[in-house]
């Protein structure tokens, strides 16, 4: 059962994650617009550009347009504007990397990233730019500069429409990565409230886990520039947006491993690189001598072999002491997909899929599997703990009465023999006539009398003290407190402290005795002495009438 269960998992993970793809590419293929496509409330400026470059001149560009930097320089990509556009409309585009201006009829209406670029930043991030355009038609023109080692510059889109169309539409065509943020979200607090509960096998992986969806929440939203509705500090994005992608494959690496539970050298090997890359990233991009785009090749290579080992790890594992192990490959197997799909294309299909990231689905798809895994796990640690509970209290409780046993009294006397433990009174009661009425009336009718007398003596002893079936027809109560706290108590009992009247109205004999641990009698030994004082009891009643 659980194999087909395990097979059944990994091809609803796997179907999921196809569709994801599909959806996710023809969405982004033939994204839907809010603003009908030709409309007056848009002009789109997909084609028609001049790219010029060193006197190299190339005409009739259609976006996105990337260059990559070689040197200091400058790039120009110039388009015509007809006078003929939206009211209240603006130029709306998605330039990366580069610092660059916008001029419109020659005249500068706009800049982004040289200031930062002169204070030393090697990229000055990437985002959305919505700049107002002035009336008329005329040449626009958005030039770039190659300073201070920028990898390069890329247009991906640039569109006429007002700013608030344009929002809407922006939202819109992040529809899947709003969605799976929200999922990563809601796994993180999920973990975080339920992880305190958690523990055993599971605990450990909790918090890699809740740090992996928060981390993959963030990463989403830098990279698909929704970020930037909160603040358009672009420089922090980018920081944001490299910071986040480095710290994934640490507390992927992280879960995995404490999942595997075994001595396995490369996990931690590879976490130790991670940590070390990011460290050293963090403190080049601080001293401005490297940027966090140009370690991303180094990251990369990392990613790569993080991969490499996570999927060795995982499946040179034996599944027989590992549980949930077909649920792991299959996470991992996604994971490692979705990260050679994001190479493949980063590298050959240059930035057509700047919107797109296999990544987006696969880590969504991963941290499921992992939730399923973690939270699997714990339900199954947790219906253990349960039977465990339910055994313990089948050792320290009598099932007939449901008070506490021999056994936990024992437990309980261990406590009161501790050096500068508050004495005690301890009470030792016996029934009347249990064996006459089991003789005459059968032990259905004896276990009856029984729980009568227990009823009578849980009442009477309330939490003030505490109760124990000490055996067949024996109850021992331990009282913390002094003289006033045992009359009280004796008090209660002595309308039941008569002979048997033949009936399963509770009656019985009491006998008690102080134990104090200063005093240096041993506990049993105040046991006997009450014992003895019960049976004086029993021996009075007798001497009345035969019991």
């Amino acid at each position: 059962m659980k194999q087909s269960a395990s097979k059944k998992i990994r091809f609803a993970v796997i179907t999921l994650l196809v569709l994801c793809i599909v959806f996710v590419l023809a969405y982004q293929a033939n994204a839907p617009s809010l603003v009908p496509s030709g409309s007056d409330r848009e002009v789109s400026l997909e084609n028609s550009w001049t790219v010029s470059r060193d006197g190299a001149v190339e005409e009739n560009r259609s976006l996105p347009i990337s260059v990559f930097s070689d040197g200091p320089g400058r790039i120009s990509m110039s388009r015509a504007i007809s006078a003929q556009r939206p009211e209240n409309s603006a130029l709306c585009i998605f330039f990366y990397t580069a610092p660059f201006t916008v001029s419109f009829q020659g005249q500068q209406i706009y800049e982004y990233g040289l200031k930062a670029a002169a204070d030393g930043y090697q990229s000055v991030g990437s985002g959305f730019h919505i700049i107002e355009l002035p009336d008329g038609a005329g040449e626009l023109r958005i030039t770039a500069e190659f300073t201070g080692g920028a990898p390069g510059a890329i247009l991906s889109e640039a569109t006429v429409i007002p700013g608030a169309d344009f929002i809407r539409q922006f939202l819109f065509t992040r529809l899947f990565t709003i969605i799976a943020v929200l999922i990563l979200f809601a796994v993180f607090l999920y973990t975080l409230v339920s992880g305190g509960s958690r523990i055993g096998k599971t605990a450990g992986g909790t918090q890699a886990l809740a740090f992996l969806a928060i981390t993959a929440a963030v990463w989403l939203l830098a990279r698909s520039g929704l970020l930037q509705l909160f603040t358009n500090n672009l420089i922090l994005l980018n920081g944001i947006d490299f910071l986040s992608f480095y710290l994934l494959p640490v507390f992927a690496l992280r879960f995995v491993q404490r999942r595997l539970l075994l001595p396995d050298k490369r996990l931690p090997g590879c976490l130790t690189a991670n940590l070390l890359f990011i460290i050293g990233a963090c403190i080049l991009h601080m001293l401005r001598i490297v940027d966090f785009t140009q370690t991303l090749f180094v990251f990369h290579l990392l990613l790569f072999v993080d991969i490499v080992c996570v999927v060795l790890s995982v499946f040179r594992a034996g599944s027989k002491h590992i549980p949930y192990m077909n649920a792991l490959r299959a996470g991992v197997v996604i994971l490692a997909g979705g990260g050679v799909l994001e190479l493949v294309t980063y590298y050959l299909v240059s930035f057509q899929f700047l919107r797109f990231s296999f990544l987006e689905c696969a880590f969504l798809a991963f941290t499921l599997c992992m939730l399923y895994v973690w939270n699997s796990e714990s339900k199954e640690i947790r219906e253990q703990l349960v039977q465990q509970s339910k055994f313990r209290k089948m050792a320290y409780h009598d099932k007939l009465t449901g008070l506490s046993n021999r056994a936990a009294y024992e437990r309980e006397a261990e406590k009161l023999v501790q050096p500068g433990s508050a004495p005690c009174y301890i009470f030792m009661i016996d029934l009347n006539g249990l064996k006459m009425i089991n003789d005459r009336e059968g032990h259905g009718t004896g276990d009856q009398f029984i729980i009568n007398s227990a009823e009578v003596l849980k009442k009477a002893v309330g939490s003030s003290g505490k109760l124990f079936r000490f055996g067949g027809d024996e109850f021992v109560v331990l009282l913390p407190g002094g003289d006033m706290e045992a009359a009280a108590l004796y008090k209660k009992l002595l309308p039941y402290i008569v002979p048997n009247s033949g009936t399963v109205t509770p009656s019985f004999a009491v006998g008690y005795a102080v134990f104090d641990s200063g005093e240096g009698e041993s506990l049993d030994a105040v046991l006997r002495r009450a014992d003895k004082r019960m049976y004086a009891c029993k021996s009075k009643l007798h001497a009345n009438k035969e019991i």
